[in-house]
């Protein structure tokens, strides 16, 4: 198939091997990476995204400030040119070197799909995954256990690893992104106050747009250590053993 035959309506596997990702007719994916995060794994870090970078992706980057600010200021930007998606990368995530090419199947094999998340892992204890359901009670719940591949119908993700299609910038309103409080879940007392990436995909999802995450790959997230699935599991675990020692000893 020739490139310029490749469109959201007619789209094809063909570019993620065949051409260099600003080649692509379709889906066109710019990436953001927000200058913050943990600078003392610099020389980790960075080698990765020169990777990506190297297979011909268009890169933003803006310096440090408060993180929706930042995150608004580049959408806006985003919206000025013509590609179709843009893809948020935290700076302080080991990412995939072909993430772009990951992100780029599952719009491909679905077009319609407008918000992808990859999945990662909060970088403080207990290390759960960044994502959630809503329960008929009105709180939001993170996943406990998931398989490897695709689960539809997501709530609430992070905006680590966060594919998103330019309409629904379009669509919403500004700001896209913000800090806020509105209650929906003050009688937990674990609870933090919601950061940006919950306003916006609490936005979106009133706006009708649905959100999925690809949990066949995983983004490590930078803390004393590099927090993964393992971390997570590895923690829960000692947390049980501990639960049943002080049962038993009751």
């Amino acid at each position: 198939m020739k490139p310029a035959s490749i469109t959201e309506d007619n789209p094809s596997f063909d570019v993620l091997d065949r051409y260099p990702i600003d080649c692509w007719p379709w889906p066109r994916i710019a990436v953001f990476v927000p200058m913050a995060g943990n600078w003392g794994r610099a020389d980790e870090l960075w080698p990765t995204f020169s990777e990506i970078a190297r297979s011909g992706v268009r890169i933003f980057y803006h310096p440090a400030d408060i993180t929706a600010v930042v995150r608004n200021r580049v959408a806006e930007g985003f919206l000025t040119t013509e590609y179709t998606h843009l893809l948020m990368l935290d700076s302080d995530q080991r990412h995939p070197t072909d993430i772009v090419q990951k992100m780029a199947r599952r719009v491909i094999e679905k077009p319609e799909r407008r918000i992808v998340a990859g999945l990662y892992y909060d970088r403080r204890p207990p290390f759960e995954p960044l994502a959630w359901k809503r329960g008929n009670d009105g709180l939001y719940y993170q996943f406990v256990e998931w398989g490897s591949g695709l689960i539809e119908d997501i709530d609430l993700v992070g905006t680590g690893v966060l594919l998103i299609h330019r309409e629904v910038f379009e669509t919403l309103e500004r700001p896209w992104f913000a800090y806020t409080y509105n209650g929906i879940q003050e009688q937990k007392a674990d609870y933090v106050y919601p950061t940006e990436d919950v306003y916006f995909c609490q936005k979106a999802r009133t706006a009708g747009f649905d959100i999925c995450i690809d949990t066949s790959f995983e983004s490590p997230h930078a803390s004393s250590s590099w927090v993964t699935k393992r971390t997570y599991e590895e923690y829960r675990d000692r947390q049980e053993e501990t639960k049943t020692y002080e049962e038993i000893t009751e």
